[in-house]
């Protein structure tokens, strides 16, 4: 049940990290747009931004059932692994609220397919938006990074793997020159590094890497000591006694 459970956790993390990779890349926005320049759309992007939406909330499933199987790779019984699984799972369901919130945008649009500089000055002063984005990017962003240190702890991990999710985090604050391209790149190679990093665990959880689960264990484990056949718990040989 357990290495079931985590295949099917395994599966909806690649299938998530594609989905995110989807949604940026059919997405009209990019790294570099102000939220004028974001919801000021052109009506050939709507279908564009309606995909996106989707594509969003795929990912946002996907990725928040692949938490249970990052645990694996994680200290076990740590405070640590818990904020940072919680962290990483409550960001990525904020992708779901984000690609809400392209829908939200989506209806506003008028017949031609515009939306209006006046209610792109709405939607700035939206307080619930503004929680929205900050939120989820915190919480995203910052589950990512307690994962990859966490990873770096486990000596069974491939040091590339941590490394390129710590290296996607900082690149969502250092401008980039590449523009749409750029942007889905680094989405790319978060989803090979988060990819990779199921592959691991399930190996972990179904045997196929037993020196990972060795090395790394996951939970405990209970050691029954069995007395040899012919000797009393206390280590006498029984036999038949003469009183």
């Amino acid at each position: 049940m357990q290495a079931s459970r985590d295949s099917v956790s395994a599966a909806m993390l690649c299938v998530g990290v594609v989905a995110l990779v989807c949604a940026f890349a059919v997405s009209p926005l990019t790294q570099d747009t102000s939220l004028d320049e974001a919801f000021r759309v052109r009506p050939d992007f709507s279908a564009r931004l309606f995909t996106s939406a989707l594509m969003f909330g795929c990912a946002s499933a996907g990725m928040a059932s692949g938490s249970v199987v990052l645990w694996r790779l994680l200290p076990p019984r740590k405070t640590w692994s818990r904020v940072a699984v919680t962290a990483y799972a409550l960001g990525t369901l904020g992708l779901g609220l984000y690609g809400g919130a392209l829908v939200y945008a989506h209806s506003l649009l008028d017949p031609s397919g515009v939306l209006h500089v006046e209610q792109v000055q709405a939607l700035r002063e939206e307080l619930w938006l503004r929680i929205l984005l900050v939120g989820w990017l915190f919480f995203f962003l910052s589950g990512l990074v307690m994962l990859a240190v966490g990873m770096l702890r486990n000596p069974r991990v491939p040091r590339w793997v941590p490394s390129a999710i710590l290296a996607f985090v900082a690149s969502q604050f250092i401008p980039l020159p590449g523009g749409h391209a750029t942007s889905v790149a680094q989405f790319v190679v978060l989803a090979v590094a988060l990819a990779h990093a199921a592959a691991l665990a399930h190996g972990s959880a179904t045997g196929r890497d037993p020196e990972l689960a060795r090395v790394w264990p996951t939970g405990r484990r209970r050691v029954v000591a069995v007395a040899p056949v012919g000797l009393d718990p206390g280590g006498t040989r029984q036999g038949n006694r003469q009183h």
